[in-house]
């Protein structure tokens, strides 16, 4: 019936043996592909987390100077600053929920719940 010589016991052991051997390597690598993704998006949410709040300390930095300079130049009066307390109280709130948040998304992306 076939051309080839015959398959001895051994030889279809040995075939089996490598998909298995096979099926385990592709399962490591595609953890490990899956792995990189997670620590890269985490990466690049952290990194996008810091910019955004540096560009907004830096504005809030930047408006308070320039309280400053027109209130020592007598241009407006005390209640007419830009950074107000209410801007303070509002900016160090959304801090606080953009650090939940950020945290919460990250961990559940890097730890998934096992279903």
């Amino acid at each position: 019936m076939s051309d080839g010589p015959p398959i001895k016991l051994t030889d279809a052991e040995n075939q089996v043996g490598s998909i298995e051997e096979e099926k385990q390597r592709a399962l490591i690598r595609s953890l490990d592909a899956d792995t990189k993704t997670r620590l890269w998006v985490a990466g690049v949410m952290t990194v996008l987390f810091v910019g955004l709040n540096a560009a907004v300390i830096f504005l809030v930095w930047h408006a308070f100077a320039a309280d400053v300079d027109l209130l020592k130049s007598k241009l407006i009066q005390n209640n007419q600053r830009l950074i107000t307390e209410n801007v303070f109280m509002s900016l160090v709130g959304a801090t606080v929920v953009q650090v939940g948040v950020t945290l919460v998304a990250i961990t559940g992306y890097l730890f998934p719940k096992k279903t």
